[in-house]
């Protein structure tokens, strides 16, 4: 387990389905969205101690559906530090279009990364948690997470939301074939 980052759609089954059709969170989904809505990701992300942190990115950028906004839904697991990696967000920037993003350039970057250039850092909001924090964020808003310069792990949960009638607005990447797998809330997997 010291070596996994991270585990692809437990909203599938298990506690992780649990999780994504718990009536609170579905409900504060749907007022977000506005109509019923459908899991189309979902992950477990360990970043573990020496792991880097993902650049300024908008989740909308990596899933081109026709309407928005799809909503993440972020569970601190463990504490979320400065000093293991939390996010931090850009406040407002949901209010914008979905920034050029280009790829990571760091030596070593994680495969897939891209990053937004150019964004203000000085207005970037560190968001520590505690386990059992929650955050639902838009999927504009530009989020990073930092380096895990601890000793100690950060876990969470994220489920991605979207309205059950959206559509890709073309045929998905080999990344997205991968990855997603749809299933409208409240429904047993």
């Amino acid at each position: 387990e010291d070596h996994i980052a991270k585990v692809f759609n437990p909203h599938l089954g298990g506690l992780g389905a649990a999780f994504a059709d718990r009536r609170e969170v579905a409900t504060i989904v749907e007022q977000l969205i506005g109509e019923p809505s459908q899991v189309f990701q979902s992950q477990f992300i360990f970043k573990n101690p020496g792991a880097w942190g993902q650049p300024w990115h908008q989740d909308a950028f990596y899933f081109p559906f026709d309407r928005r906004p799809e909503i993440g839904v972020w569970l601190a697991i463990s504490e979320a530090t400065l000093e293991n990696g939390c996010l931090a967000v850009i406040p407002g920037g949901h209010r914008s279009a979905i920034h050029p993003h280009g790829p990571d350039l760091r030596p070593g970057a994680n495969y897939g990364y891209t990053e937004i250039a150019g964004l203000p850092e000085d207005q970037a909001v560190p968001l520590l948690m505690q386990p059992g924090d929650c955050l639902f964020f838009h999927s504009l808003l530009p989020h990073r997470s930092y380096d895990n310069t601890s000793t100690r792990r950060r876990s969470a949960l994220v489920c991605h939301y979207t309205a059950r009638s959206a559509q890709l607005t073309g045929p998905p990447s080999p990344v997205q074939k991968a990855i997603l797998r749809f299933r409208p809330v409240g429904r047993a997997a």
